[in-house]
């Protein structure tokens, strides 16, 4: 189902998973996903590695959580691709029945300065994807503390209203630790005419 869809019926609830390494066994992976799913996420988002690394256990992630029976949302990201592979990775994710895709920059690997790919911003990146594949939800990630890489709350928020232009149907906030930041976060982009749903991204502290 869309998460653009949920998100007109219910408050989500949904986990995010890192794929192993490639030279890591894919089982610890799934056994955690099966202790997740007795939770009935209403998605699960599945990242991987700087620069579009571990690319393919992502896939492997996504298509056990798919096999599930639970909504997957895998990240995509244009560092380092070109708009062909990018075509390709999207048929493959549509091959396998996924409806939703966060679409993303991505983190830069060290030593990179730009994107290095056909798309320097997550805003372009989405334009093209929502072009191309207009039958999936795209969802885009926010930043109540402000992208590392953006010089000003101001322009931070344009950004967010570029890829609210470009197509994407809800926001993934990053992680926040201050929900004064967080409050402000949505005063600001709400003032600035930002409608799309928003989903805050929580990290848990565990005690044992």
């Amino acid at each position: 189902m869309r998460i653009d869809d949920l998100l007109k019926t219910k408050r989500t609830f949904s986990f995010e998973v890192f794929p192993p390494k490639s030279d890591k066994a894919l089982e610890p992976t799934l056994e955690t996903l099966n202790e997740l799913y007795r939770f009935k996420p209403d998605f699960i988002s599945c990242t991987y590695g700087a620069g579009g690394s571990d690319e393919g256990r992502n896939m492997e992630v996504c298509r056990a959580i798919k096999d599930s029976g639970n909504e997957v949302a895998p990240h995509f990201t244009c560092v380092g691709a070109a708009s062909g592979k990018i075509l390709e990775t999207t048929r493959a994710y549509r091959e396998m029945g996924i409806e939703n895709i966060l679409a993303l920059r991505g983190d830069l690997p060290k030593g990179w300065e730009n994107a290095r790919g056909d798309f320097a911003h997550a805003s372009e990146l989405l334009g093209f994807l929502t072009r191309n594949a207009p039958d999936i939800c795209f969802g885009a990630a926010g930043y109540p503390e402000k992208h590392l890489s953006s010089p000003s709350f101001g322009s931070d928020t344009e950004f967010l209203r570029a890829k609210q232009a470009n197509g994407a149907a809800f926001i993934v906030t990053q992680l926040c630790h201050d929900t004064d930041a967080y409050a402000r976060f949505l005063e600001r982009v709400r003032r600035a005419g930002v409608y799309l749903p928003i989903i805050a991204g929580l990290m848990p502290t565990l005690f044992r």
